[in-house]
Parts: C-alpha cells; sequence; structure tokens
C-alpha cells in the first residue's frame, strides 16, 4: 500500500489504489507549474510492479482542478520514473527513455534517443546515465543551452562510468561505479 501526506487539496496526498495483482515499486512527486504562480498542489506518480505508470493529484495540461502531467504512452513498460513541475519520464524496461507532459523549455522534444539507467529530472532540465556509463542532461539549465554531454564536458578525469544522477534545480550530481559523488553546476 501507498501513503502519501501533506497538503491534499487537489489530491496529491490522495494516491490511487494498486490494481489487483500489483504494487508499487517506485514513486516520484512534482509540483505544476501553476504551484510557482498562484500555488496549486502537486502530484504523484506511481511505478507499479505491471512496468505500468500512473498519476494522481494536480493536472498541469487538464482542465481545472485535474491538472497532471498526460498519461503515458499506452502499451509501454517502465522500470524507473522520475517527475518534476508537470513532466515524467521514465526507462522502459528495454531501456529507452520517454518523457511526457509539459514540454517547457523543449524537454520532451528533447528526449535523447539510445538506452538507459537512470534518470532524474530538475526543474528546467532532465539528467540521464547511458547504458555506457555517459550522462546526458539537456534543457535550461544542463550547463549550455541545449544538451550536455557530461562525459565530454566534466574536468576531471573519468576513470568511472556514472550509474545514476540526481538533478536538482541549479546542479547535479552523479555517482560512478566506484561509488564517488561528482557534483557540478552552479550555487555548489
Amino acid at each position: 500500500e501507498l501513503e502519501c501526506w501533506g497538503n491534499n487539496q487537489y489530491g496529491a496526498s490522495s494516491p490511487p489504489a494498486a490494481p489487483a495483482g500489483a504494487t508499487f515499486v517506485e514513486v516520484a512527486t512534482g509540483l505544476t507549474r501553476e504551484f510557482f504562480f498562484d500555488g496549486r498542489d502537486g502530484y504523484g506518480c506511481g511505478l507499479l510492479s505491471s512496468g505500468e505508470v500512473t498519476c494522481w493529484g494536480a493536472n498541469y495540461l487538464g482542465t481545472p482542478p485535474s491538472y497532471l502531467p498526460a498519461a503515458a504512452p499506452a502499451g509501454r513498460q517502465y522500470r524507473r520514473i522520475d517527475t518534476e513541475t508537470g513532466l515524467v519520464c521514465g526507462i522502459r524496461i528495454s531501456g529507452e527513455l520517454d518523457c511526457w507532459g509539459d514540454n517547457y523549455f523543449e524537454l520532451v522534444s528533447n528526449t535523447p534517443s539510445g538506452r538507459f539507467v537512470d534518470v532524474s529530472l530538475g526543474r528546467r532540465h532532465i539528467c540521464a546515465v547511458r547504458a555506457d556509463g555517459a550522462t546526458i542532461c539537456w534543457g535550461y539549465e544542463s550547463g549550455t543551452d541545449g544538451v550536455t554531454n557530461v562525459a565530454q564536458d566534466r574536468a576531471r578525469p573519468q576513470p568511472a562510468w556514472f550509474t545514476m544522477v540526481s538533478a536538482a534545480p541549479e546542479f547535479r550530481c552523479a555517482r560512478t561505479s566506484d561509488g564517488v559523488i561528482d557534483c557540478w553546476g552552479s550555487r555548489l
């Protein structure tokens, strides 16, 4: 059973029950862009053991008062999800990356192709770790205006490949296969 708490004005703290035979295996939360302008509540998305993604709470792309990110692409199964500011990204079982929802800063339309092992959404950018350990970020705060190939842009030599990444509003950190945490961006 999944439990959420906090402001429930728009249903962000009221997740649906998992369908029969499925359980929640991962959960991610985000805020709608309206939250920053008029205080509308956030939302949550859960990854089910079936590989499906379900979201609840404020739906930015719908009609008030329902403001959820758009539904996940039909018929696809995921193994990892993250969400932020009206946008959701998921890594499919096959390793391909899908992003859906609000396309501000062209985050959805610039989603790279390839196989990925991790994804993290910052406020206006996305970072993902490719299957070969290289990390790529895109969006407004990705380090440049556009796509940043972190493996090429990092000043530190890369003796070990990244295995996971976490994107914050103005910086990002990644963990290497030898357990070293490497962070870059502003406000460090």
